[in-house]
Formats: C-alpha cells, sequence, structure tokens
C-alpha cells in the first residue's frame, strides 16, 4: 500500500464534513426536541445551543461551531451540576437529562469533524449589485 498524500489525505477530509454536518444536524434537532421535552420539568437554556448547532451545520459557519461547541461544554456542566445539586429529580427527567449529557457528548465528534474542515473565514456572499 502506498503512503497517503497531502492531497489524499485532504480529499478524505472534505468526504468528511457533509457526513459530520449531516450527523451534527441530527443530533442538534434531537437536542432541540429534548430540550422542549425537558422544559416542562426545569428550564433548560441549552435550547439556545441546539440552535446554533442547527445554525453551524446549515451555514457551514466555523465561529458558529466553535461557539456550539462551548455551549456544549457549558450544557454538559449544567446538567452535572443540576443532577448533582438537585435533592430529588424525577426519575423521567432524570433520564431525559443524562440523555442530553449523551447527545452532548456525542454531538463533540462531529464538532471536531467540521470545525477542522472548514475555513477560518466565511467567503462573502454576492448579491445581484455585486455582479
Amino acid at each position: 500500500a502506498r503512503p497517503s498524500s497531502p492531497t489524499d489525505k485532504m480529499i478524505e477530509a472534505q468526504h468528511e464534513i457533509p457526513r459530520a454536518s449531516r450527523l451534527l444536524s441530527e443530533i442538534s434537532l434531537l437536542q432541540l426536541l429534548l430540550c422542549f421535552l425537558l422544559s416542562l420539568g426545569r428550564v433548560d437554556a441549552f435550547i439556545v445551543g441546539a440552535v446554533i448547532g442547527l445554525y453551524a451545520t446549515r451555514e457551514q459557519d466555523r465561529q458558529a461551531v466553535e461557539l456550539y461547541m462551548l455551549l456544549l461544554a457549558a450544557g454538559a456542566a449544567m446538567d452535572a451540576l443540576y443532577l448533582l445539586t438537585c435533592e430529588e429529580v424525577p426519575p423521567l427527567l432524570f433520564l431525559g437529562v443524562l440523555a442530553g449529557l449523551a447527545l452532548k457528548a456525542i454531538a463533540a465528534v462531529p464538532c471536531v469533524t467540521l470545525r477542522g474542515g472548514l475555513p477560518r473565514r466565511r467567503l462573502a456572499s454576492l448579491t445581484s449589485d455585486d455582479l
């Protein structure tokens, strides 16, 4: 087997971006649904994070992906703090918060892949006046 060239690695990375983007979009949608359901039992500010995750994947915006990664970490810390400090958490709510923690952990992998494949700055959009 011949060694991979930098070009081969770049082509392979370009194929990973759509897959990571699709996966992250699906995870963000699940997080949004879970936030809505958990809001029946507690306030969950991570709903903003889920919306930013959807935006980041739709617009392929590296800065939004980085913000989403930061919100994933903060949301996971808040969920853990909630489970550790609340005296009586209803079993269904406990399972929902654990599911949210699992989704946040799973989302980290496609986030790193997507962030690595996106340009540092977004290309400016052309308007009809620019043509």
